[in-house]
């Protein structure tokens, strides 16, 4: 799985901040493997990790009631709009199907 996040809170790192909303956003507990990619410009800042699932249920734990429904699909399933950072598109789903990490 690759995940991306914004929200890093304070004092947390990215890689904790990733476990945190992958655990909010899905109810699974992650590892966080290896950062894949990572991009800056004047306002933000993202970057991409490769997680390993070692717990937890599907379920929301999502405390800003954003998020209405969470499922598994298949990378060329998943709706444009759902994703945040239209221009990565393309790497993440090369990352996905080719496991390039």
């Amino acid at each position: 799985m690759v995940r991306t996040f914004r929200g890093v809170e304070k004092g947390e790192t990215f890689e904790e901040c990733c476990i945190r909303e992958v655990y909010e956003e899905t109810g699974y507990h992650v590892e966080v493997l290896e950062e894949v990619r990572s991009k800056k410009n004047d306002v933000v800042e993202v970057k991409y990790f490769y997680v390993k699932v070692i717990g937890g249920k599907m379920n929301l734990h999502d405390p800003d009631e954003l998020i209405h429904e969470i499922a598994w699909r298949k990378v060329d399933e998943v709706p444009y709009d759902d994703f945040q950072y239209k221009e990565d598109i393309e790497f993440l789903k090369v990352c996905v199907k080719e496991k390039v990490w």
